[in-house]
């Protein structure tokens, strides 16, 4: 895993893969043995003109987690909006084109605040989240020199009200526009640097969204404005709802699943460890957090339920680092009470009741 933080355009980045550590033609990298060193380590990255510092660790949550405790650490929220024409919003804030994020209020979650800053930054509302994108980093110095990480989570969001846009001019903010994606590359030259991933991450999502041939013509699939939707009646349509998702695994092993108590998410798991050769009992794990399954192939798969946690410690305290970083599918049942540890990679489900007999089933990277 990787942790990239930028320092206007370059970047310092903790990872735990040796090779990418050592083979950088924009830089320089080195071996960090005591996760406490990070500081001074970044001390001589920002002194320096290096475009890219690369530190390689075994453990990079540790070494992120020192550096966060050595300096002031924020967070903030934001997101890609998308219109019903597939437009995207963008701000424009100080000469750079931008999306609409913000700092995060005391007690606010990701999510919230970044309903609360795109509605309040563009004079929209209504705004509808429908995925978790990834997290970016930068650092910036204060006022009295204080170096100062910034936490960005950016989510995909959809809109589909009529009102005009109104940029916040009182956050420098003098231009909000719809921009059709396909001429979005025209406006990322005049983007910060850590946008850029989001982006790119976007046009992935876009791309892997993409229908095959085998479920090109399912009923139930619908792929729009980089995320998949499926509706299910029945449970041939969980079937294949479970079936898209494998299919759009790729690398990913983290599969979140969000909804109400009731909305099925252990049942949209018991459809994905079906068709992942799984013959044991699928069953939540209530009360003992994580149950382990046998899949085809001697594969191991993990279900998690983190309902009954009463803070994250308990996360930490199940070791769910071994579990996460082991290479084994995991299927995570109430992943709201350990967003924060959730790998950057994490494909997010969510589950939607319409009623009694119906199920919007969205998820997006």
């Amino acid at each position: 895993m990787d942790f990239k933080i930028f320092l206007n355009k370059r970047i310092f980045t903790v990872s735990d893969d040796m090779e990418r550590c050592f083979t950088s033609v924009n830089g320089m990298g080195t071996r960090l043995n005591k996760p406490e060193d990070v500081n001074g380590m970044f001390d001589f990255f920002e002194q320096s003109s290096v475009l890219e510092f690369y530190v390689y660790s075994e453990s990079p949550d540790s070494v992120f987690n020192s550096l966060k405790d050595a300096n002031r650490f924020i967070c903030a929220a934001g997101g890609a909006v998308f219109n019903s024409c597939s437009d995207i919003l963008l701000i424009r804030r100080l000469g750079y084109w931008d999306l609409p994020k913000g700092k995060m209020e005391e007690n606010e979650t990701e999510m919230s605040a970044a309903c609360r800053e795109i509605e309040e930054e563009c004079g929209i509302s209504g705004i509808e989240i429908t995925g978790k994108i990834m997290d970016t980093y930068h650092v910036y110095r204060d006022r009295d020199n204080n170096r100062i990480i910034k936490q960005t989570a950016w989510f995909s969001a959809l809109y589909s009200g009529q009102q005009l846009l109104k940029p916040q001019l009182e956050e420098d903010i003098t231009e909000a526009i719809w921009a059709p994606q396909d001429g979005i590359a025209q406006y990322i030259p005049e983007m910060y640097a850590s946008l850029k991933d989001v982006m790119d991450r976007l046009q992935m999502c876009r791309r892997a969204d993409m229908p095959t041939e085998e479920y090109a013509n399912a009923p139930t699939v619908k792929r729009e404005n980089g995320k998949i939707q499926s509706l299910i009646t029945s449970l041939e349509d969980i079937r294949h709802a479970a079936q898209t998702v494998c299919k759009c695994l790729g690398n990913t092993k983290i599969i979140a699943l969000y909804g109400k108590m009731g909305a099925g998410k252990t049942t949209l798991i018991k459809a994905l460890c079906y068709e992942m050769g799984v013959e044991d009992s699928v069953t939540s794990p209530t009360f003992s957090i994580v149950n382990e399954y046998k899949a085809s192939a001697n594969k191991t798969v993990y279900h998690f339920d983190f309902y009954r946690i009463n803070s994250i410690a308990e996360a930490y305290d199940l070791g769910y680092e071994e579990y996460f970083y082991s290479g084994d599918l995991c299927f995570i049942e109430w992943p709201e009470m350990i967003e924060e540890i959730l790998p950057e990679n994490t494909l997010r489900i969510y589950i939607k009741v319409l009623d009694d007999d119906r199920r919007e089933i969205t998820f997006f990277y």
